[in-house]
């Protein structure tokens, strides 16, 4: 079981004054692994054609990281408003998303690092569909070691084993650990965080990443993904309204 402590924040998890992405940690993360589904067929249909593309989903996803979000409290209340970042590693088509947490920290800590990681599998998605391709993977609460070079842990070896073994469609799901720690800590208002509109629950129960978000003013890009499914002989993608 991954829980995160409850007493006061240290620094330990900086990198020059921004939160979640220092060029070296060990610790609590928030981890997402996402692979590019239809990648390997187009390589062998059109190489060139497929690098270009794929390098422009990793731009994207890695501009998020660059850019951070600013993450604050509802209402005004608790810590002020600070710059989150993310660290993105490209391994051949997949994509691994991290965001460092403190040794000890709550709720804005957790918020923050679900909303900066969940901001970049958007991004890249986003992208993805407009190059013709789509996304599967895993989002997960747990512990990782990187490095400039590397990446590993058990958070790494669970969001791998959720998107290769569990998700099985194009969607990004959510694990236990992510879900528990959410659960336990959501206060009240939960509804009123931002990250309560990044959740919505696939029709076998699991708890997925919204493509809502991202398909505000892109329904056309909604369609096209519905369609690559079918084509591709997958189950339709059900796009929900998170409540």
């Amino acid at each position: 079981m991954t829980t995160l402590a409850t007493s006061e924040t240290n620094a330990s998890y900086l990198n020059d004054g921004v939160t979640g992405n220092p060029s070296e940690f060990k610790g609590k993360a928030v981890v997402a692994f996402i692979d590019l589904l239809g990648f390997s067929a187009s390589v062998r249909a059109n190489w060139e054609s497929a690098l270009a593309r794929l390098k422009r989903i990793k731009a994207a996803a890695e501009a998020t990281r660059e850019s951070g979000i600013v993450a604050y409290t509802p209402g005004g209340k608790g810590p002020p408003p600070a710059l989150h970042r993310a660290r993105v590693h490209t391994i051949s088509d997949s994509i691994v998303i991290c965001a460092a947490l403190p040794e000890t920290g709550g709720i804005n800590d957790l918020m923050s690092a679900v909303i900066i990681v969940s901001a970049c599998i958007q991004q890249a998605w986003s992208v993805a569909l407009t190059e013709g391709y789509t996304l599967r993977g895993a989002i997960e609460l747990g512990d990782i070691y990187w490095n400039e070079f590397d990446t590993i842990g058990p958070a790494f070896l669970d969001v791998y084993e959720l998107e290769s073994k569990v998700a099985k469609q194009s969607r990004v799901i959510v694990g236990p650990a992510l879900l528990e720690n959410l659960c336990n800590r959501m206060p009240n208002n939960w509804m009123e965080y931002p990250p309560s509109r990044w959740f919505v629950r696939s029709e076998d129960s699991l708890i997925r990443l919204s493509l809502q978000n991202m398909s505000e003013g892109k329904k056309d890009l909604i369609v096209y993904v519905k369609n690559l499914m079918e084509k591709s002989g997958k189950k339709r993608l059900q796009i929900h309204r998170a409540s």
